[in-house]
C-alpha cells in the first residue's frame, strides 16, 4: 500500500515484494495522489484549485515578467468589504473600568483571604479599602466612583464572619465563593456603575 501511495505500479509492487499475483498490462500505470496538490486560499480562507488562479498567483504557472496578461477566470473577486471601526469611546472606557475593578478586587481577595487565614473573624478596614479603590482607579485616570462595590464586599464579608462564627475553613471557602461570585458579576456591576456615573455628568 505504501509502495502505491508512492506512485509505484501494481506489476513494480507486486515483483519487489514477492506477492506472486499474476502481471496485467493495465497495472502498469503509476497513479499519483491528487490530495497533494499546492491549494491557495482566498481572502476569507476558502480553498482555491491552481487552475482557477490567475498566472500571476499561481505558484505552478508564474506569469512572464510578473505580469497577468490572461482572462481572469473561475469565480467573481470578492467585493471589498467596508472598513469596520473599532468600539466607540464610551464602550472601550466601560471595558477598560471594567478591567480595572476586576484587577482591585482579585487583590482585595488576596489581602482578605490572608487577614482570614491568620485570624477568621477579621475583616478588613472600611475606609482603608475605599482609599486604596479610589487611589487604585485615581492612578489610572479613571475618575468613576465605585465606592458601592467596596461596601457591598464589606457587607457580604461581614456577614460571612457572623454567620460562620469563628469555623475558619468554612469562612474562608465562603469568602472565596463570595469573590468569585463578584468576579463573574463583574461585567454588570461595572457597567451599572459606569451609566450611573454618566447620567449624573
Amino acid at each position: 500500500k505504501i509502495l502505491w501511495e508512492m506512485g509505484y505500479p501494481a506489476n513494480q509492487v507486486n515483483k519487489r515484494l514477492n506477492l506472486g499475483m499474476p502481471e496485467n498490462s493495465w497495472q502498469n500505470t503509476a497513479f499519483m495522489q491528487v490530495a497533494y496538490l499546492p491549494i491557495s486560499l482566498d481572502e476569507d480562507g476558502t480553498p482555491i484549485p491552481p487552475n482557477m488562479l490567475p498566472p500571476s498567483k499561481d505558484p505552478l504557472v508564474p506569469a512572464p515578467g510578473g505580469v497577468d496578461t490572461s482572462p481572469q477566470t473561475g469565480p467573481e473577486p470578492p467585493k471589498p468589504v467596508p472598513a469596520q471601526t473599532g468600539p466607540s469611546q464610551p464602550a472601550k472606557a466601560l471595558t477598560v473600568f471594567e478591567k480595572k475593578l476586576s484587577a482591585w478586587l482579585f487583590r482585595q481577595r488576596v489581602r482578605q483571604l490572608k487577614a482570614s487565614e491568620k485570624d477568621p473573624a477579621s475583616i478588613l478596614n472600611h475606609h482603608t479599602e475605599l482609599e486604596i479603590l479610589k487611589n487604585y482607579l485615581g492612578d489610572r485616570e479613571i475618575d468613576i466612583d465605585a465606592s458601592e462595590l467596596q461596601n457591598l464586599m464589606q457587607k457580604e464579608v461581614m456577614s460571612i464572619v457572623v454567620l460562620h462564627q469563628g469555623n475558619k475553613d468554612e469562612i474562608i471557602n465562603a469568602i472565596k465563593a463570595l469573590y468569585n461570585k463578584v468576579s463573574r458579576a463583574m461585567p454588570k456591576l461595572a457597567e451599572a456603575l459606569y451609566n450611573r456615573h454618566t447620567s449624573m455628568r
